[in-house]
């Protein structure tokens, strides 16, 4: 999925979802899982960078990878105020 102006994979307030062999192409918008909890998020691709919500429990993130401009993967920790 390619969304330039909003989150491409998103995911807030679920229980026991599982993302697999995935794309989420944000550019300069991050993919976002937050307050969610039993997670996995395994074999995907994020073109740009994806975020891990502090809120986030019990989760299982394994073989993914991150691509952006600089050809450089991120991986952010967002916090809520």
């Amino acid at each position: 999925m390619t969304i330039r102006a909003a989150q491409p994979l998103y995911m807030y307030l679920s229980k026991g979802v599982t993302i697999t062999n995935s794309e989420g192409r944000g550019k300069m918008v991050l993919s976002e899982f937050a307050s969610s909890v039993d997670v996995t998020i395994c074999n995907n691709k994020f073109v740009g960078t994806m975020g891990l919500d502090l809120g986030l429990a019990f989760f299982d993130v394994c073989n993914n990878e991150t691509s952006g401009r600089r050809k450089r993967g991120r991986l952010h920790a967002v916090r809520r105020a």
